[in-house]
C-alpha cells in the first residue's frame, strides 16, 4: 500500500478506461505521487459510475476525492459519452455531480498519453528496434504513442513556445490488413462475422478473444462458444505448452506489428 495521506483535501481520481479494464488511481496533489493502482474488469461493472464506486471503497472508503480526470478508449464530443468498445454511456455533467466532484475532465486516452511523453524519465523509456533511442519527444519531433486500440502522435504547436499538442485521432478504426496468405485467413473469416475488419478488432483485448475465435473456426469449422475472455487465453498460454495458444499469440503479435508498420 501507498503512503497516500488520507487527510489531504485535493485527493485526486485518475482513470484510464478501457474496452475491457478500467485502471484507477488515487493521487494527493497536484504532485503527489500516483498511488493505489488497481485494474477492474469493465464487464464486472454495469456502469463506469458503479466501477470508480467500487474501487473508491475498497482504496480510499474514509475519503472522497475532490477532483478525478479520466482518460477513456473513445471520442470526446459534447457532455454524453456513448463508448465504442463496450455498453456503457453517461453524461459527463452527472457523473461528476453524482460522484461530488468539484472537477471531472474526461478525454481521449491517446490524448492523455501524447500529453504525458515528454513528462517521461530516461528509465521510463524501452528501446524498440535496432535505431538509437533518442529520448522523450523533442519540440522538432513527432512522438508516436498507443493504448489498447488506438493511436497518435505529438507536434509542435501551432505557434511552438515549448509546448506540444496532441494529433488527436481513432487509429484503431483504420482497416486492418494482412500480409501474406496465412495472415489473410484472419481478417477473412473476421469479416463474415462484423462486416468492416478494423485493427482493434484484433488488436486490443476483444480483439485476442475474436483472434482465438477466427482461429479455431479456421481449425475446427467453428466458433467457439462461448468465446474466452482475453484474461483467460492469455492464461492458458501461459500455462500450457501447446502449439495452440502460441500460435494465437504469433498471430496477435504479427497483427500488432503489421497495423504499427502501416498506421504510423
Amino acid at each position: 500500500m501507498s503512503n497516500l495521506d488520507p487527510s489531504r483535501t485535493d485527493l485526486r481520481l485518475l482513470a484510464d478506461v478501457g474496452g475491457t479494464n478500467a485502471c484507477f488511481a488515487l493521487q494527493a496533489g497536484a504532485t503527489g505521487p500516483i498511488t493505489r493502482v488497481q485494474a477492474l474488469p469493465c464487464a464486472n461493472h454495469a456502469s463506469l459510475r458503479e466501477a470508480i464506486e467500487h474501487y473508491l471503497s475498497l482504496e480510499s472508503p474514509q475519503t472522497r476525492p475532490v477532483r478525478a480526470a479520466i482518460a477513456i478508449a473513445n471520442p470526446i464530443q459534447g457532455d454524453q459519452v456513448q463508448m465504442t468498445n463496450h455498453h456503457w454511456s453517461f453524461s459527463i455533467a452527472s457523473l461528476r455531480e453524482t460522484l461530488g466532484l468539484a472537477q471531472l475532465e474526461l478525454l481521449n486516452d491517446f490524448t492523455a498519453l501524447a500529453l504525458a511523453l515528454p513528462y517521461l524519465l530516461p528509465a521510463d523509456l524501452r528501446q524498440s528496434g535496432a535505431a538509437q533511442c533518442f529520448g522523450a519527444p523533442q519540440p522538432h519531433g513527432a512522438g508516436p504513442c498507443r493504448s489498447g486500440n488506438r493511436a497518435g502522435r505529438l507536434r509542435p504547436g501551432p505557434r511552438w513556445a515549448g509546448r506540444l499538442e496532441p494529433l488527436q485521432g481513432e487509429g484503431g478504426h483504420v482497416t486492418l490488413s494482412a500480409a501474406n496468405d496465412a495472415e489473410q485467413v484472419v481478417p477473412a473469416l473476421l469479416r463474415l462475422r462484423f462486416g468492416h475488419v478494423s485493427a482493434e478488432r484484433a488488436v486490443s483485448g476483444q480483439g485476442l478473444s475474436n483472434l482465438y475465435g477466427a482461429l479455431t473456426q479456421r481449425d475446427t469449422g467453428n466458433w467457439p462458444q462461448p468465446l474466452p475472455t482475453a484474461a483467460a487465453i492469455s492464461q492458458r498460454a501461459l500455462e500450457e505448452a501447446t502449439p495452440a495458444p502460441a500460435k494465437r499469440w504469433t498471430c496477435f503479435l504479427l497483427s500488432w506489428a503489421l497495423w504499427r508498420a502501416t498506421s504510423h
